[in-house]
Formats: structure tokens, sequence, C-alpha cells
């Protein structure tokens, strides 16, 4: 077996890889051993999946949803009480962490009573980490939806139309920077039903598909907590998606008519409103 991304034999090899991180509340969409060699799976873990979590927003989202990271830590956002502090949650309440000591005095002796907690509702729309990741988790989920099947394993490892944005996500091959469409398409908390699924209403936290338009070009549409992201595994000009909507009246491959949105519970700053807060402090 080869690796999807360096193409070095990898047959010894250990790792599972998340298509989507763990990280992000992941658990089933996964690689098989092999697929992904250990290498390139650590260069991922920290040259593409550390800088995304480090974003004012996912570190927000993941906050806000309590998603907790692989370790089963919980994710801490940064607030502003006095200075900067990183601010964690659990069922008790909020977890202030200040390391400054005058921000530590101020907060036990009354004299700091506000803490301001940002609220980032998108990424920026043209973020590197944000278009390595969309890459990388395409040719991933392309490698997913077809299954574990050897012939195509190497069909898609080898197929030279695919090596242009394989190097750019491993090695940072030109182009300098690769595409993506981003747009909201529905908020985060949105329940949904479609008696295809379940009997029963759920959240979506992450779906992703792939669609060819009319003109040849292969898409992979990924949607994380009601975000759209698009890239083109064709080219690295989103260009094409950007018409493709235009035609389509602006409903996306991943709106389907059978999924109805039944009841909208936003998660915001607000949700934290009347929380029991704990300071932890270091020793002043």
């Amino acid at each position: 077996m080869k690796c999807i991304f360096c193409k070095n034999i990898s047959d010894n090899c250990v790792s599972i890889e998340h298509i989507i991180p763990e990280s992000l509340g992941n658990k089933e969409h996964v690689l098989p051993k092999g697929v992904v060699c250990d290498t390139c799976n650590n260069y991922f873990a920290v040259k593409i999946e550390k800088p995304l979590f480090e974003l004012p927003y996912f570190r927000s989202v993941r906050f806000r949803n309590d998603i907790e990271n692989k370790k089963g830590r919980p994710t801490l956002d940064k607030g502003i009480i006095g200075g900067i502090v990183s601010v964690g949650k659990d069922e008790q309440g909020l977890h202030i962490i200040a390391e400054n000591s005058g921000v530590a005095k101020g907060i036990i002796d009354g004299s700091i009573k506000h803490m301001i907690l940002p609220f980032n509702s998108e990424p920026d729309s043209n973020d590197i980490n944000v278009s390595k990741f969309l890459c990388k988790a395409a040719l991933e989920s392309l490698i997913y939806r077809v299954g574990p099947v050897q012939e195509w394993l190497d069909e898609i490892t080898e197929h030279p139309q695919l090596d242009t944005i394989r190097n750019y996500v491993r090695y940072g091959s030109k182009p300098s920077f690769w595409e993506y469409h981003q747009r909201r398409i529905y908020q985060e908390g949105d329940e949904f039903f479609n008696e295809k699924v379940s009997s029963e209403t759920y959240e979506i936290l992450h779906e992703f598909d792939f669609f060819y338009s009319d003109e040849g070009e292969l898409f992979y549409v990924l949607v994380i907590m009601g975000i759209e992201f698009t890239v083109s595994l064709s080219s690295e000009e989103i260009s094409g998606y950007r018409r493709w909507l235009i035609q389509n009246a602006e409903k996306g491959p991943l709106q389907t008519h059978d999924e109805m949105r039944v009841r909208s519970n936003p998660k915001d700053v607000n949700s934290l409103i009347g929380k029991r807060i704990s300071f932890y402090t270091p020793e002043i």
C-alpha cells in the first residue's frame, strides 16, 4: 500500500486518519491504517490541524459546543477580564484561568468585575489553514467515499490530475493559495428532521459530498456547524462553484428537500449568562 499523499510505501504504518479531526467531534469518518502514512499524519496534525484550531472561530465554536480534544480535555477560549484570560466550562459553570498575577489579584479583591467573551461566528474567508485543511479533507473523503478497494486506492494515489492539490497540501507547492467558497447555510444548534435518517430531530455536526458541474468540474462540499465550505479538485480556482450556485438559485448540493429544519437553538454567548464562575489563579 502507498500513502495517498507522499506515495511512499505505508504497509507498516499504524496511524488511523480522521478525515475531520476528532477535535471537531468526528468519531466515525476515519481511514484505515496505511491510507495516510504515519509521517503525513503527524505533519497534518502539527502543520494544518493545530494552526486551524488556534484560529479564533474554531476555538470559539469548539468552546460553545463543548467539543473536547482527542485527549478528552475541554476546549479553552480566550476572554478579557482586566487582561487576557483562558476560559473553560463544564456542567458546573465557567472556569477562569488567570496567568497574570495583577489580573488574578483584581479578580480576588473585586476591583475587576466584568468579563468580555468574544463571539466568533465564522472564520476568515481566505485563510491558508482552512484552505489546506479543506484540500486534505477532500482527498481523504474521496477515498472514504469509494471504499478501501485497492484498485481505487491505487487510482486515486497515482492519478496525475490530483497531484497539484496533493502536493499543495503536503509540501506547500504551488499554487500559493487554493481558493475555497464559504457561506453559512444554517445556524449552530439548528435541528432537522428526515424520516429516512431518524424518527427524531437531530443536529448536524458535519457532512460532506462530491458532485460534478455541467462543465465536468469535480467539487467537494463540506459543512461544519452550518458553514458550507467548497473546493474544486479540478482547479485551484472556485469561480466554477459560484457560477453553479447562481444557476441553482443559491441552493447547495447538501441542502436537500428531504431534510427539514424544524427548530433553531442558536448557541451564543448569551447561553452562558447566569452560569456560576470559578477562578483558578496562580499564587500571588
